[in-house]
């Protein structure tokens, strides 16, 4: 079996030819999500790192949101998870700018703040979900299901 990748739009398609006995040609396309994580806890953003490769899932991880808006501008995930309280630029911030380039680019904020003003100010600013930390993997997974295609297996 030989595989390539191309990029489509933002997103990578893989095409795989798969030769069959009798030498006829069959193609299978798969899309492969992109998500990126904006945390400056090092260990959440390795924790949910590793949670998301294990499921095939490409990781774009970032420590502070400035960065998070640069790599933005070359590579544009399929979704986002992002912390609120972050240095140099909060998630909320984030949020604020990333809107005006990207309005329907989903975006899943996972923060400790549980106080119902900050829930709605990301929700304000164009969160699709809040997630309050610590958060199961199952719930995280159950949540980016909504939005990205996985397949949940237990």
């Amino acid at each position: 079996m030989s595989k390539r990748a191309h990029k489509i739009g933002h997103r990578r398609v893989y095409f795989c030819k798969v030769e069959k006995q009798n030498g006829t040609k069959i193609k299978s396309i798969r899309m492969k999500t992109k998500v990126m994580i904006i945390e400056d806890s090092y260990t959440n953003r390795v924790l949910f790192t590793a949670l998301l490769e294990e499921l095939d899932i490409e990781v774009i991880a970032c420590s502070n949101a400035i960065r998070a808006l640069r790599m933005i501008e070359t590579t544009v995930p399929d979704i986002i998870l992002l912390d609120i309280c972050m240095p140099i630029m909060t998630g909320s911030e984030f949020l604020q700018e990333l809107r005006q380039s990207y309005p329907t680019l989903p975006g899943i904020v996972i923060s400790a703040l549980d106080e119902s003003t900050h829930i709605e100010q990301a929700y304000a600013l164009g969160a699709n979900e809040y997630l309050i930390k610590p958060v199961a993997s199952e719930m995280l997974i159950r949540r980016l299901s909504s939005y990205v295609e996985c397949e949940l297996t237990y």
